[in-house]
């Protein structure tokens, strides 16, 4: 993937990286980018975190003995190399910083998103024991119930459970608008934190799954027949297919057009819905939607997903490593930190 060049493109300059004038959404001037440096470097990390996520996902295919379907990988990867060469075309042939950075940027999201996805698929056939025992068990100590208990409720609620279905399906989208309206508002270094985030994010949790494989709580608690029916359709059960047919060893072929979300935990659709309230931090208008659409996959990832309690809590962790990860490339441990608001741990400077 082609790493922009912010310096040779006149309009990417630092006093451009300000709010336009004719944008209904704005950025503060304070938050302008701190340099292209920035930009450029965090984008060499993201390429870097492909780069070992495909290590990691050829290692686990190897040792698994699968294979990758080479019509999926030509339909499924054909996005990922056209978003990569319109990145190079108008990063350096054509200078269009809006356009390289936003190709740049869905390059890097797509990479990861189909690498995890590889990685924790694969990972399925490797025989790890599964851990929703454990998972059920905290749950049980967090709320006192076990989560079907939750699902049942929103099934008493059609609309509800309408709503929530819509949220926690379209949750995994959300870094498209993010990234399209940072580059709108040339904040390219913001685009470019955000697409590394999610690639740590992504990665970070299909190699966790390796060792944490989990069938989901629909599955492993049982749920009876009418709630399921209440609720929208494939809700806490639409990975089964692929999670059994690996996990029994009837499919030894992963296609990247048929890549359901298999991993329990952590909840990467919880970190899908953090990382855009974490962008577009500098615009409380923004910041608010995307909180509340956050809260409302919260709410959903449990009777929806089929998740775990502590899944949603391993989401959070994740997304925390990926932000604090960012601020380490661009600026000081300290403000890397308070980034999260956290205190950075043994800072001998206080």
């Amino acid at each position: 993937m082609y790493i922009l060049d912010f310096r040779a493109c006149p309009t990417a300059r630092a006093e451009d990286d300000v709010a336009c004038s004719d944008s209904a959404v704005s950025f503060p001037s304070s938050a302008a980018n701190l340099g292209p440096e920035n930009a450029a470097k965090l984008q060499r990390a993201s390429v870097a975190i492909c780069a070992l996520g495909g290590v990691v996902a050829a290692g686990v295919l190897a040792t698994a003995g699968l294979g990758l379907s080479l019509r999926g990988l030509v339909v499924a990867g054909a996005p990922i190399l056209v978003a990569a060469a319109l990145a190079f075309y108008c990063g350096s042939l054509r200078p269009l910083p809006f356009v390289a950075s936003v190709c740049h940027a869905m390059a890097v999201v797509l990479a990861s998103g189909f690498l995890a996805g590889t990685i924790a698929t694969a990972a399925l056939s490797l025989g790890v024991p599964l851990v929703d025992d454990r998972l059920a068990a905290i749950d049980t100590a967090l709320l006192g119930v076990d989560t079907i208990t939750l699902a049942e409720a929103v099934s008493r609620n059609p609309a509800i459970a309408v709503v929530l279905g819509i949220v926690y399906f379209l949750s995994t989208s959300l870094v498209v608008p993010v990234v399209l309206l940072l580059a709108r508002q040339r904040r390219y270094e913001r685009v470019a934190e955000t697409a590394f985030v999610f690639a740590v994010m992504v990665l970070i949790c299909g190699i966790v799954s390796i060792a944490t494989p989990a069938i989901g709580t629909f599955a492993h608690l049982g749920i009876d027949a009418a709630v399921l029916n209440s609720l929208p359709a494939g809700t806490g059960i639409y990975h089964l297919e692929q999670f059994l047919g690996f996990r029994s060893g009837t499919r030894t072929v992963i296609d990247w057009t048929e890549l359901t979300g298999v991993i329990t935990f952590p909840s990467f659709h919880v970190s899908f819905a953090l990382i855009p309230v974490w962008a577009t931090r500098d615009s409380p208008r923004l910041a608010t939607l995307f909180a509340g659409l956050a809260v409302l996959t919260l709410v959903s990832a449990i009777p929806i997903g089929g998740h775990y309690v502590i899944d949603l809590i391993g989401g959070g962790i994740v997304t925390a490593v990926g932000i604090v990860t960012a601020g380490w490339l661009r600026r000081s441990p300290a403000e890397a930190w308070r980034s999260v608001g956290l205190a950075q741990p043994f800072d001998t400077t206080r």
